[in-house]
Order: structure tokens, then C-alpha cells, then sequence
């Protein structure tokens, strides 16, 4: 199964995109990341990561870790 990474779910457009792709792609399958420590209450249903967009590496090791737990499975 295919993750989405939505950067800036913290906001309100990316607020809105999470709980709208989790309602069509399951709760697991989308993960909201922003620059905040704690994942706002909406979003609580489902994965969270602190992820600080500006840091490109940051973002980088996210998706290949991300990518090398996929094909494990």
C-alpha cells in the first residue's frame, strides 16, 4: 500500500487534506507531518511526524526510511 506525505498539515489547507484523503485512503495510509512537536488534535487519528520542511535532508531520510520499511514488508 502507497503512504502520502502531506508537509504542513498543521495549517489550515493541510488540515482540511489529511482528513479528506484519510476519509478516501484510510488513516494509516495518509501521514501529516508540520514543524510542530505535538500533532494538533484533528489530526489525531492517524500518523504524525515532525518534519521542519526547509530541512531538506530531514525530508529526504523521512521518505527513503519510509521507503526501506515498504519493501521489508
Amino acid at each position: 500500500m502507497s503512504k502520502i506525505l502531506i508537509i504542513g498539515a498543521g495549517g489550515q489547507i493541510g488540515t482540511e487534506l489529511v482528513l479528506e484523503l484519510r476519509k478516501l485512503k484510510g488513516n494509516e495510509a495518509v501521514i501529516a507531518a508540520d514543524v510542530k512537536d505535538n500533532c494538533p488534535p484533528l489530526l489525531l487519528n492517524g500518523p504524525y511526524v515532525k518534519i521542519d520542511a526547509l530541512n531538506r535532508e530531514d525530508v529526504r531520510n523521512y521518505i527513503i526510511q519510509m521507503k526501506s520499511k515498504k519493501s521489508i514488508c
